[in-house]
């Protein structure tokens, strides 16, 4: 039996809005709620809708992963329909970032009865668009694993950042950072390993199988969530009206509107 992750509820005073329990957000890979917080990059607004959170599994202060065929996306995707159940929640929409994006679209074709909406924020690298990620996701691991977690932040001080954070947030850095320590060596080299082997359905099956409304949000100048991937999202998904439903920030303004 799989221990339960840790999980937060943020409740208005009217318990359910528009028929619907409320919203199940999760976050991106090596992130949790703490830091999410701690950024402050996107904004919880609970005053109409609960908003239940949690962090995944072995991430945060979720308990580590047994193996990892549990940090699938498949795999979180089922976990965000326990987090749900747990709460009560049977009505809801399911909301995302990053990987937190790809379980939420995983969970909306596999529970099409509970999902009523999407919110895919910065969907991750898909498709033939994925393989430079995975090249990166095993050389970390591989790097952790022999020089410490230590060592691999002071090499990623020379990676690029997004445009946005390199511009106008350069202090995302260290309070990502912060967090990728305190998972230790053992649960980043898992949860590498775990994004190695996953992608999203080809954008056929998507299509038929995922018909929820769909808001689809991008920001510029993030090759680990390029913009391309959310426009094939939001021109293939049947919820996503493409002219109102999707939308590319261009700054951090936009991104915390």
């Amino acid at each position: 039996m799989k221990k339960a992750l840790h999980t937060h509820l943020a409740t208005p005073s009217a318990r359910r809005s528009r028929g619907l329990d409320g919203m199940v957000w999760a976050h991106g890979l090596t992130s949790c709620m703490d830091d999410e917080s701690e950024s402050d990059l996107f904004q919880f607004d609970a005053s109409s809708m609960p908003i239940l959170r949690y962090d995944a599994r072995g991430h945060g202060r979720s308990p580590a992963a047994g193996e990892v065929a549990q940090l699938t996306w498949d795999s979180l995707a089922a976990d965000m329909g326990r987090v749900a159940l747990e709460a009560q929640f049977r009505n809801y929409v399911a909301a995302g970032a990053s990987m937190g994006a790809a379980t939420a679209l995983l969970h909306a074709r596999d529970y099409p009865n509970r999902v009523r909406g999407l919110v895919l924020a910065i969907p991750p690298t898909a498709w033939g668009h994925r393989a430079p990620m995975v090249e990166k996701y095993l050389a970390n691991a591989e790097f952790a694993e022999e020089n410490g977690m230590d060592a691999l932040k002071e090499v990623a001080r020379d990676w690029p950042l997004p445009r946005i954070w390199a511009d106008e947030f350069p202090d995302i850095f260290e309070v990502g950072w912060r967090h990728k320590l305190a998972l230790g060596v053992d649960r980043y080299s898992a949860l590498m390993n775990g994004a190695a082997v996953c992608d999203l359905p080809s954008l056929d099956e998507l299509a038929a199988e995922v018909t929820q409304p769909t808001l689809i949000l991008a920001w510029e100048g993030d090759p680990q969530h390029p913009v391309v991937v959310a426009d094939m999202l939001a021109d293939a998904l049947p919820g996503c009206r493409e002219e109102e439903d999707f939308h590319i920030a261009a700054s951090l303004e936009e991104i915390r509107r």
